[in-house]
């Protein structure tokens, strides 16, 4: 997670090439826009395209969010694996993220002996509370490398979101 204001978030994605999409939630103190979630679509560094999504779910596309951004100050900036616009977010905060995963059922230490390294570290950090975000990092791996994993172990019945 990432507690920046607009001006310095932009300038690290562009240095360090960032692709993917970050969401910010809004509380309810920041009334001139209201609550809810915004996102910004992000392609090596480039900002492409800012969406709010309000607690109500309609999605309004912004096409002049630099100046709105910059009024905001300094907002919690998380990188996220599947945008609120395939999936709103949850309507309450004791709900998990998308990407937080839990075990379907626990291995034995000689079927995780089997599997590649990486799978084995991934799989043993899940735990239900971690987010996709936090696992990339104790891993010192990209989120792109760790959802692959975690996608992989999710369609084959091990992990759920």
């Amino acid at each position: 997670m990432f507690s920046l204001d607009y001006r310095t978030l932009s300038q690290v994605m562009r240095q360090f090439r960032y692709t993917g999409i970050f969401r910010a939630k809004l509380a309810v103190a920041q009334r001139q826009i209201g609550e809810g979630f915004i996102e910004l679509q992000v392609s090596e560094g480039t900002i492409c395209a800012c969406f709010f999504i309000p607690a109500q779910g309609h999605v309004q596309k912004w096409e002049s969010w630099e100046a709105q951004l910059m009024q905001l100050g300094t907002l919690d900036w998380e990188q996220i694996t599947s945008s609120s616009l395939l999936q709103l977010p949850a309507a309450s905060p004791e709900q998990h993220s998308i990407d937080v995963a839990s075990h379907t059922m626990l291995l034995s230490a000689t079927e995780l002996s089997r599997w590649p390294p990486l799978y084995r570290r991934v799989y043993s950090l899940i735990d239900g509370k971690r987010q996709l975000s936090e696992i990339a990092f104790m891993l010192n791996k990209s989120l792109q490398e760790v959802a692959g994993v975690m996608d992989d172990l999710y369609h084959r019945g091990l992990i759920r979101f």
